[in-house]
């Protein structure tokens, strides 16, 4: 299988970050952390999954603003990223350099809400395989964008994979924790491995990313509304972010309706929980994975869709553009409903078996006690009858 996927990757370009996905292989040799031993994507087999109330939580209760429509689409060479938007009142004139503002085609300006302030999406900290040694569980996580992965053809597309079975597409809901106050300040807190684990080492909670995975099916002879928001009514939005830089301008939408990209049941049909890192360069080693059970939907033509973005203005096709699943040791969980892994109701038993025998061995303890205090009792009070003196009767 492996093999497979890799030759579907030989297609995609080299581009000006250094790294492409043909040569994922080799990326731990520029960028350390992707060798590590906790990477992404993984292959989740559902039986080895260990269902542990005390991890994780069966809900999801995932706060996302859905009235929110306005974003800025943009094509960054490895896939499309979108983040919400709204427009800026602080320099209409566009006569400061302000960070996390945003042009359109007619000079409107527009602001980036991704701080913990005024971002659209935040969830607590639900998934904490670490709470016992860190004590309280960390804040809420912030969601700062979105972006998608998907391959050339349907078989293909996922980066997590589900025993063995790939989707067509997945979306990454990147969230970070918010007391870093922002996305950039998560990272730059840990730029390599050495940084990682310096602060694992000082007792840092160092999973500080949060990431939502929503796998899609495609449905045939139907339109999703939210893609077609995407992708443009004329698919001139499309055109626009064909290749990255194609425009001068910032690409924005304002008809993008969540409750069609996100799943109805998406806080009740639970996830499957890990750590693990980022699946690009620098491939940093700091990711709460939830990968949803619920999966959203797209339409057949709609995929094609994706298939027609480039990775570069020369004509190279952006797909495929999912990273292989990886090796990983951390345990994976089942947040869902269900009874407790055998691993979990065995460990039950035998500490139900050791009190049990604990309590039996307190009875035995108690009952010997008992009869030795009986049977010195009854010695003495046969030797008090033996030395009582003799009476004649006369």
């Amino acid at each position: 299988m492996k093999s497979a996927v890799l030759s579907l990757l030989l297609a995609t370009p080299l581009h000006a970050s250094g790294w492409d996905y043909p040569t994922q292989e080799q990326w731990g040799e520029s960028f350390e952390m992707c060798d590590t031993a906790d990477q992404s994507p993984i292959d989740i087999v559902t039986d080895n999954a260990i269902n542990d109330d005390f991890v994780c939580t069966k809900d999801f209760e995932w706060n996302v603003n859905y009235n929110h429509t306005t974003f800025r689409l943009a094509n960054n060479g490895h896939s499309i990223v979108l983040q919400a938007v709204e427009p800026s009142i602080i320099d209409q004139q566009g006569e400061y350099d302000l960070s996390g503002t945003f042009f359109d085609s007619n000079d409107v300006e527009y602001f980036g809400l991704e701080s913990p302030q005024n971002t659209i999406g935040r969830f607590p900290n639900y998934f904490a395989p670490d709470r016992n040694v860190y004590g309280s569980d960390p804040s809420d996580f912030c969601l700062h964008s979105f972006h998608f992965h998907w391959s050339t053809e349907d078989e293909f597309g996922s980066e997590h994979t589900v025993d063995g079975e790939y989707f067509p597409l997945e979306v990454h809901f990147v969230h970070y924790l918010c007391d870093s106050n922002s996305l950039g300040a998560t990272l730059e807190q840990f730029q390599s491995g050495e940084m990682v684990e310096d602060a694992r080492d000082l007792g840092t909670d160092v999973h500080q990313l949060g990431v939502v995975g929503i796998f899609f099916d495609i449905v045939e002879n139907a339109t999703n509304p939210a893609f077609d928001a995407i992708f443009g009514a004329e698919l001139e939005h499309l055109d626009d972010i064909q290749f990255p830089g194609k425009r001068d301008a910032d690409e924005i939408i304002d008809d993008l309706d969540l409750t069609q990209l996100i799943p109805d049941d998406v806080n009740t049909a639970g996830y499957y929980a890990y750590e693990g890192s980022l699946t690009t360069p620098p491939c940093t080693n700091i990711v709460r994975w939830h990968v949803m059970q619920s999966h959203g939907w797209i339409g057949a033509e709609q995929m094609d869709k994706f298939r027609q973005l480039l990775g570069d203005s020369y004509g190279e096709a952006m797909a495929p553009n999912f990273r292989l699943v990886q090796e990983n040791k951390n345990d994976v969980y089942a947040c869902m409903e269900g009874e407790e892994t055998e691993e979990e109701t065995n460990k039950g038993d035998e500490d139900n078996t050791f009190d049990i025998i604990v309590w039996c061995l307190f009875v035995v303890i108690c009952v010997c006690q008992l009869v030795l205090g009986i049977a010195c009792c009854m010695r003495n009070r046969h030797k008090d009858t033996k030395t009582q003196p003799m009476v004649n009767k006369h």
